[in-house]
């Protein structure tokens, strides 16, 4: 490695063919353009001048193209003669890239190797301090951090003391959640997803109590609603027996009652609950959920 900096800090060229190109007859060629230059700077062309103005312009342009073509020249030989020169440090580079290539895939291949090992001690780690404090070591979640080769047993262990408050600091919010949502008598499965999912962007148990508060004001503002215009159609109706009604133009209505309710059980129980009601007379399933599975 010693040789490879002193070749690295000494890399050098040798010009084999000094010399910078020049104009031989600079001098005469600038004297002549200046004094065209000059002669139709003050001049306005005529009729009479305008052969001799326009050979002038066709001579001009001539002595420029020629002067941009000697411009070209030497960089056409100077890049053929620099061109053994790149192929050569072109070669140079091919080979070291080569030799990169082999020391970055060995060291890959050793860092792949000691992440696996590091992996199984830090999850043992893991399990040990989560089951010390009651937590299920499955719900820590691994840190790629933690497995770098200079993370530290201690670092390792307040990080992961740091995720279980995390999920202490949740389970203790999902329960307040659930807790709430039971006391209402609704369905807390929304309400516990809608947190688990967002809980990481900021959303608290007391965000997710306060929406399932207006939820319930809502649905009780529109139930309100469909009450009180369900008490204006009967007003206007003549009750003829306790379930029947006639309207003015002598229609005849019964008058029904809807519930919805929520059952648990066994695929087996609901489905002979759900066969029981589907098979009493006078009762119409109007509509039903999809199930879900949960835990009991």
């Amino acid at each position: 490695m010693n040789d490879l900096t002193t070749v690295a800090k000494n890399v050098s060229i040798r010009w084999e063919v000094p010399g910078t190109p020049t104009i031989e007859n600079y001098e005469e060629i600038k004297k002549l353009a200046e004094s065209i230059a000059e002669q139709y700077s003050n001049q306005i062309i005529t009729a009479d001048t305008k052969k001799s103005a326009t050979d002038s312009r066709k001579e001009l342009n001539a002595l420029s193209k020629a002067l941009d073509e000697k411009r070209k020249e030497p960089l056409r030989k100077s890049k053929e003669a620099i061109k053994p020169y790149e192929d050569k440090v072109k070669e140079l580079r091919t080979i070291i890239g080569g030799a990169l290539g082999y020391i970055k895939a060995g060291l890959d291949e050793l860092d792949k190797k000691e992440r696996a090992e590091k992996e199984i001690k830090v999850k043992a780690l893991v399990k040990e301090v989560a089951t010390a404090d009651g937590i299920d070591p499955e719900r820590i979640e691994i840190n790629s951090k933690w497995l770098n080769a200079s993370a530290k047993r201690k670092d390792i262990v307040a990080g992961i003391q740091s995720e279980m408050q995390r999920l202490k600091l949740r389970d203790s919010e999902m329960a307040l959640i659930e807790s709430e949502a039971l006391r209402l008598k609704v369905d807390p499965q929304p309400y516990l997803e809608d947190f688990f999912n967002r809980a990481d962007m900021g959303l608290t148990a007391k965000d997710v109590i306060n929406t399932m508060h207006e939820h319930i004001e809502n649905t009780k503002a529109i139930e309100r609603e469909k009450q009180a215009r369900m008490e204006a159609e009967k007003a206007e109706m003549t009750k003829v027996s306790d379930d029947e009604f006639a309207t003015k133009y002598g229609e005849k209505k019964v008058l029904k009652q809807e519930v919805s309710f929520t059952i648990r059980g066994t695929e087996k129980d609901v489905n002979k609950a759900a066969k029981f009601i589907k098979d009493l007379q006078g009762i119409e399933v109007v509509s039903a959920s999809e199930r879900k599975e949960v835990w009991g």
